[in-house]
């Protein structure tokens, strides 16, 4: 499963790893967890398989040849962020 696949099924969130439906924030690895923020989902999506650190890298290549942000999560923090660019850096980094 990809970090992308991972938002055909869950939310996309901001200011935290993962979310739960009741509120507030949760760790990426709880089964309550209903969305997750980019970290989030790349934590979830290669914490047993894949290479984590080789994900991060082609996702902030993405990020900072489309964005000026030189972070993950500040990109996804953003005020303005919406899940499609989100997703659209998700697919263009294949992760």
């Amino acid at each position: 499963m990809t970090a992308y696949e991972i938002f055909k099924t869950h939310d996309w969130c901001q200011h935290h790893y993962a979310k739960p439906s009741y509120g507030g924030a949760c760790h990426y690895d709880d089964p309550a967890a209903v969305s997750f923020c980019l970290t989030g989902a790349l934590n979830v999506c290669y914490k047993g398989e894949g290479d984590l650190e080789s994900a991060r890298l082609r996702v902030l290549g993405v990020i900072e040849s489309l964005y000026i942000y030189k972070s993950i999560c500040r990109f996804n923090d953003s005020e303005d962020r919406t899940e499609q660019e989100v997703m659209a850096v998700l697919c263009a980094a294949g992760a």
